[in-house]
């Protein structure tokens, strides 16, 4: 039998410049660039299950988002 598990928690995870305009099955939205041809962006946020990011990361198409050490660290002046 079986032990139910508690569903997986999806992590952030960023497109690098080696993605292409699909990545684990999402679409990536392009920049245009004048005179230049379309490219996918850079920094794109996916919210992917360890399953759907695995091959992903060994292509290294994206990155584990980093997460600020100290949020309250920015200035409000």
């Amino acid at each position: 039998m079986k032990i139910p598990q508690a569903p997986e928690e999806p992590k952030t995870y960023v497109t690098t410049e080696r993605a292409g305009f699909v990545v684990a099955g999402r679409r990536v939205p392009p920049v245009y660039e004048a005179g230049k041809p379309a490219r996918p962006t850079v920094g794109f946020e996916l919210n992917l299950l360890d399953a759907e990011a695995e091959y992903e990361l060994a292509q290294r198409t994206i990155a584990l988002k980093k997460e600020p050490k100290n949020p309250k660290a920015e200035k409000t002046s």
